[in-house]
């Protein structure tokens, strides 16, 4: 029984040190696996946003992973797409780009363009979140024949409780204006439309009045044979009804006497101005002309009548 008692204890003896190892190193599985979950990919990594140029002066732009501080040799590069020659704009967007080797893609939000060393945005690699810094380094590395320069680095500090200002001068959007309400230079515009639409208006109106009023007067002209008034632009005016070309006679002492005609309209005959001024009316019967304002001016109708006052000259 000892015997057999013996060899059982020898037996559970030798089991229990060969399977001890395998029971300790399954244990341990779980508590590596957990541990993996639970840590970030690299407390201390960096993604550095960089503009570069080759060579040749072209300008690009990439994403430089570092496990740890920033320098010469990254561990991957991600190239950022931009428009042929020209560089990102890291301000007031959000950037990505995209680590081949990994498949992981890096965005990052970078707002209006602070001073060096200040808090500028924030990034994302899809496990964690990263601050962004503007903090310029030239010629940080060298990559695939680019030089690169560091103009923003993104790790895992903490941001900043209060923000920093953004510095003026930069492109920092302006505040839309909030739906319903026009903005200044909207207010603007519609006034100067509006001013200019009035005075267009008020032009063309005035001028077509102006035409109308003169195809008027040009049809049905207001005047009488000796004097009248026609309607201007600004008001009335007078005028006298132009005079047929008379003769002139010349006196011994060289004066010029000028003598002006007209047609009595009943008798056909030619009555001429000794004084060379029309008046505003003149009347004929039976004893000869006379003028309607009480002033008598010696006139000839071809037929041997005629006044004379002390004025003539004939």
């Amino acid at each position: 029984m000892f015997g057999i008692s013996t060899s059982s204890s020898l037996a559970a003896l030798l089991l229990h040190t060969v399977s001890a190892p395998h029971a300790m190193a399954m244990a341990s599985v779980p508590t590596l696996i957990n541990a993996h979950q639970l840590l970030p990919r690299e407390s201390g990594e960096h993604v550095v946003l960089a503009d570069c140029r080759d060579g040749t002066g072209l300008l690009s732009s990439q994403m430089a992973y570092f496990p740890g501080s920033p320098g010469k040799t990254p561990q991957d590069v991600a190239t950022v797409q931009t428009s042929s020659g020209q560089a990102a704009l890291w301000i007031n967007r959000n950037t990505s780009g995209l680590f081949t080797t990994t498949g992981v893609t890096f965005t990052s939000t970078i707002g209006p363009k602070v001073a060096d060393g200040e808090y500028a945005g924030t990034g994302t690699n899809g496990f964690g979140p990263f601050t962004c810094w503007q903090e310029f380094v030239k010629a940080l590395y060298v990559y695939d024949g680019t030089t690169c320069s560091q103009v923003y680095d993104c790790n895992h500090e903490r941001a900043p409780a209060v923000l920093p200002k953004p510095i003026n001068g930069t492109d920092t959007p302006s505040p839309s204006p909030s739906p319903g309400k026009l903005s200044q230079g909207e207010i603007v515009g519609i006034a100067v439309g509006t001013a200019g639409g009035i005075l267009f208006a008020g032009a063309m109106g005035l001028i077509l009045w102006y035409w109308k009023r003169a195809r008027r007067n040009q049809q049905n002209p207001v005047f009488s044979k000796r004097s009248g008034s026609c309607c201007g632009l600004f008001g009335s005016r007078e005028f006298v009804q132009p005079l047929p070309h008379s003769p002139v006679q010349i006196h011994k002492d060289g004066s010029q006497l000028v003598l002006f005609s007209e047609v009595n309209a009943k008798t056909k005959a030619v009555a001429y101005e000794m004084d060379g001024k029309w008046r505003g009316a003149e009347i004929s019967g039976s004893h000869g002309w006379a003028e309607a304002d009480g002033q008598a001016r010696a006139e000839m109708d071809g037929h041997g009548r005629f006044e004379m006052d002390s004025r003539t000259r004939a």
